[in-house]
């Protein structure tokens, strides 16, 4: 569990007499049942969302039911709008470019490259 910049991919840790068991999960936060998805050992659950809650149980023919085993994950995901006009004005005056809006494109690829440490600073500027 924890907080993550980007998607993780998770294995559940099988117990040691799991000969016969089967571990049933939900990715949702639901309680894990009988019709859950089975988890198979070396495939991990992927995880994408923003917030996951993983709850696993163990299934075991004859033996009782195992407690559920909990754990979050916070992707951390950004739904940002941003007018391309704007940013690149900002960007502009971040990097001391000045040039009117009909050449945010040509600006913007400078910036870009800029950003990128392929041209520097002290370079010249168009």
């Amino acid at each position: 569990s924890g907080i993550y910049a980007t998607e993780q991919n998770v294995e559940i840790a099988i117990p040691c007499d799991s000969d016969g068991a089967v571990i049933r999960y939900t990715t949702d936060g639901s309680e894990p049942d009988d019709k859950s998805a089975v988890y198979s050992a070396g495939s991990p659950i992927p995880v994408s969302d923003c917030m996951t809650t993983i709850k696993a149980k163990v299934y075991k023919e004859g033996h009782e039911l195992s407690g559920t085993v909990s754990a979050d994950y916070k992707i951390l995901c950004f739904d940002i709008k941003i007018d391309l006009k704007d940013a690149v004005l900002g960007l502009q005056m971040l990097s001391g470019i000045t040039a009117t809006r009909e050449d945010c494109k040509i600006e913007l690829a400078k910036i870009i490259c800029i950003l990128r440490g392929l041209v520097s600073q002290g370079g010249s500027q168009e």
